[in-house]
């Protein structure tokens, strides 16, 4: 390896490689020179002046890399990306929501591609998109630095789903920015409970609300739920976007972040919304779940406490889970009160094929095979054991509200 170049595939299915100082004395980094470097996150190169087709493949987790190198003369500086290949196909591969700070502007004009931001002059702080921001649903993203958007557009695309017989399918959504406009299936909606072409959010209103409130808008860094308020079947693409909200700092000022368009990266305990008994959080990396973490059930209802966090998996970048407040709180929180499943007239099916039909003041149970279910309250008490049996099975609980097999059930 020479002073001034990182040859290609020099670290190339380095899965452990978390960081690296790169000389300044490197102008040149070769192709595939970083490629599966799964763990690296970011990377400042400051002399730099060339990278090879695909240098950072398979880099999951790089969330910003810095160049900044500066031309001495306009004329090189015009030429350098054409002639030495900064381009959209040295990143290719990388982490979709990785942000490439330039400090020097003419770098963007090959970078169409990519998310540029310009580091600003530090006399007056100007840092500002300078390509438009597209941000992807489960992939990490974070921004060591605040920045505006100037005359560009950030996007986050993800899929959210519909409501469906008024309950569930809520999704959790947490941005980076503070969207102007929401996009689904092509069609602009609005933020609101109800209504025709309508996107629903939920959060806590603060620390005396016992339960989730409706927004009307949504603030960057700040955890909500979501979901289509028209129905159905399938979920839909669903497009939040920004644009620039303010005009650039002037000369010789320095902006609170909460002036920028695109804020700092908060540490992820910091991204929350806190209520009465429970505090919602948001996560921009992938984050293990945690025991006493409360999550999202199958039918997106409500989030229940995980008490074997085992196999409970991941919450992806983007995404939210809940935290109680105290010891003493309840095993789950609806995201709304009252909508639950009713079974008078209909079946209602449990996730183990099993049945069940509402026969007067008792419940009709239709297994194929020999089970168990367990019967809470609303208050999240056992009350009931049932051992059900291949066939019907007539069982009599009084008139309320049911939790069984984390199905909701009125009777």
């Amino acid at each position: 390896m020479s002073n001034t170049t990182i040859p290609d595939d020099a670290f190339s299915g380095m899965e452990s490689l978390t960081g690296l100082t790169v000389s300044d004395e490197v102008t040149h980094i070769g192709a595939n020179a970083f490629n599966g470097c799964s763990s690296l996150e970011t990377l400042t190169l400051n002399s730099v002046e060339s990278i090879g087709v695909n240098a950072f493949n398979g880099c999951d987790n790089i969330t910003s890399i810095t160049i900044n190198t500066k031309s001495k003369t306009q004329p090189v500086a015009a030429s350098r990306a054409a002639d030495a290949g900064i381009t959209d196909a040295s990143f290719a591969g990388a982490n979709p929501n990785c942000l490439v700070f330039v400090s020097d502007e003419k770098l963007a004009a090959s970078l169409s591609g990519v998310n540029v931001v310009y580091t600003g002059d530090s006399e007056n702080s100007d840092r500002k998109a300078l390509t438009d921001i597209r941000l992807k649903s489960g992939y990490v993203f974070n921004t060591p630095g605040s920045f505006n958007l100037g005359d560009k557009t950030i996007t986050y695309e993800v899929e959210l789903k519909h409501k469906v017989d008024g309950s569930g399918n809520w999704t959790g959504v947490t941005l980076p920015f503070a969207p102007s406009r929401v996009i689904v299936d092509g069609i602009d909606h609005t933020i609101a409970r109800e209504g025709e072409n309508t996107v629903s959010v939920l959060s806590f209103d603060g620390e005396d609300a016992a339960e989730f409130g409706s927004q009307d808008a949504m603030a960057p860094n700040r955890p909500y739920v979501a979901r289509i308020n028209s129905s159905g079947s399938a979920a839909s693409s669903v497009v939040f976007s920004a644009t620039a909200k303010g005009a650039a700092a002037a000369a010789g000022d320095t902006p609170a972040t909460e002036s920028f368009d695109v804020q700092l990266t908060p540490a992820d305990e910091e991204i929350a919304a806190a209520g009465k008994d429970f505090t919602l959080y948001g996560s921009f990396a992938p984050r293990k779940v945690a025991e006493a973490d409360y999550m999202l059930d199958d039918a997106c209802a409500k989030f229940v406490l995980v008490t074997d966090a085992s196999e409970a998996g991941e919450v992806a970048p983007f995404g939210v889970y809940v935290r109680a407040n105290s010891a003493d709180a309840p095993f789950e929180i609806d995201i709304v009160p009252g909508e639950t499943s009713s079974i008078d007239g209909i079946g209602v099916s449990l996730d183990n094929g099993m049945r069940i039909y509402r026969d007067g003041d008792s419940l009709t149970i239709f297994s194929d095979v020999e089970d168990r279910l367990f019967v809470y309250d609303i208050a999240g008490r056992l009350i009931k054991v049932l051992e059900v049996k291949a066939g019907s099975n007539d069982i009599e609980l009084p008139a309320g509200i049911y939790m069984i097999n984390g199905m909701k059930i009125m009777l």
